[in-house]
């Protein structure tokens, strides 16, 4: 059933002109409470808008009254046309005599640098060793039972004197023999000529006397056995 104009114009007036059309109140005519809500929804969008604007128009005026401070704008200098070359030409001076001042105060560097002195190698002694524990080798490759160091020719000799152990590993003791190696005064250069074994003794010998190029071996049974360093054979 349509409403009466009566009842359509008292919903009309109900709804604010401002905030709801003719066309909205006519198709709300039949629901007042709706219209009713429509026009507080309105009016709370328009006062946040309000605010809104308030706030803006505050933070705006706030750098203006900063920017009109005479004591913010007294602090600032302000060079002219005509003092802005000299201004620059006073800060290349001082940047010139900054980069001067430091040189002038630099470190300087050493001329006459010391270096160190490197360690000498140390120098062979001649002589007989009676309580050497090992040669430059294995144990389990030779029994030692003294050594002597001393010069031959040009060149010095390390002799190790007592007997090879067999090569089945049972630790058996092998044929006796001096083991010889040979080196520079410094110790430098080691060489291994080989070992001599000695032909009537199976035990270890011993280093008895060397003199010159000549050496005297000693057997464990006491026999005396000579053995020419530089031709390295049994005399």
């Amino acid at each position: 059933m349509s409403p009466t104009f009566a009842e359509t114009w008292s919903v009309h007036r109900e709804c604010p002109r401002p905030i709801v059309t003719n066309s909205a109140c006519r198709s709300l005519a039949e629901s007042p409470r709706t219209c009713q809500w429509a026009s507080r929804v309105v009016n709370s969008f328009q006062l946040i808008i309000a605010l809104v604007g308030i706030i803006l128009l505050a933070n705006c005026s706030e750098p203006a009254q900063r920017g009109s401070d005479p004591t913010v704008m007294a602090s600032t200098p302000v060079l002219t046309t005509a003092e802005l070359p000299a201004a620059k030409a006073a800060l290349v001076t001082q940047e010139a005599q900054e980069l001067a001042t430091a040189r002038a105060t630099a470190r300087p560097k050493p001329t006459n640098v010391a270096l160190p002195t490197p360690l000498p190698h140390p120098t062979l002694v001649a002589g007989i060793d009676n309580k050497v524990a090992q040669g430059p080798f294995s144990a389990a490759e030779f029994v030692i039972r003294n050594e002597w160091i001393g010069p031959v020719g040009s060149r010095w000799f390390a002799v190790y004197a007592g007997a090879a152990k067999n090569m089945a590993g049972d630790g058996s003791i092998g044929p006796a023999a001096p083991r010889i190696y040979t080196m520079t005064a410094t110790g430098d250069g080691l060489m291994y000529p080989n070992m001599f074994p000695a032909p009537t003794s199976s035990r270890p010998i011993t280093i008895v006397a060397v003199d010159g190029d000549i050496m005297q071996l000693r057997t464990e049974s006491g026999q005396s056995l000579t053995f020419n360093l530089t031709t390295l054979q049994y005399q």
